[in-house]
């Protein structure tokens, strides 16, 4: 059970029904209560009526006099987790690559997609500077359908790079303005990436998904 309300909670209106009003739950306590949240996830909260005569009473066993927008004997209530996201923007970035080379220094800019806390980056430099110490100033940068995903401030990497890489962080931490990303992908290429935010904002305390 998520939450209970005995018979002293229910009122009666001026029209003679009962109910329990002002019911508020928040998203927090529904992730608390689930253990956590995945992209897409749906939340169900189900009423059950138990009645001093030990009857029970759900949205299952009630006729559509009763359970319906007519009456608002709601049983049951389905909504899907979203979470908001506000990432995009023109960012700077200093980033140690892997190959021990100089730390590459830069912009950054990412971009809103139509879902709610999918970002892609302007260009494609999914590694952050990363490959022009690596392999060079001319370097073909990742591309391909990478995605910085952030869901309810988890972090994860969505899609691959133009060469089929799957990217992931090793680590996510905020320090104010400054996001450190310690990422790696499957093959063997890496960085710790820190992403100074647009105008010297704060940003969430977003961390690894």
């Amino acid at each position: 059970d998520f939450r209970s309300f005995p018979a002293a909670s229910f009122t009666t209106s001026d029209d003679g029904n009962k109910s329990v009003v002002n019911i508020n739950v928040t998203h927090q306590e529904l992730i608390n209560a689930f253990g956590g949240v995945s992209q897409a996830d749906q939340f169900t909260l189900k009423g059950i009526l138990t009645m001093q005569d030990g009857s029970i009473h759900t949205g299952d066993n009630s006729s559509a006099a009763v359970n319906g927008t007519a009456f608002q004997g709601h049983f049951s209530k389905t909504f899907s987790v979203i979470c908001p996201s506000d990432l995009a923007g023109t960012h700077t970035f200093s980033t140690v690559p892997w190959c021990g080379g100089a730390t590459e220094t830069g912009t950054t800019i990412w971009v809103a997609e139509s879902g709610v806390g999918v970002y892609s980056v302007d260009g494609g430099d999914y590694a952050f500077g990363a490959y022009f110490p690596c392999y060079g100033p001319n370097a073909a940068l990742p591309e391909g359908n990478l995605r910085i995903n952030d869901l309810c401030n988890g972090l994860f990497w969505s899609g691959a790079s133009q060469w089929g890489e799957i990217y992931f962080f090793n680590s996510v931490s905020v320090n104010g303005p400054v996001l450190t990303l310690d990422w790696v992908n499957d093959y063997g290429e890496a960085g710790v990436s820190q992403i100074t935010r647009e105008g010297g904002a704060d940003w969430p305390p977003l961390f690894k998904k």
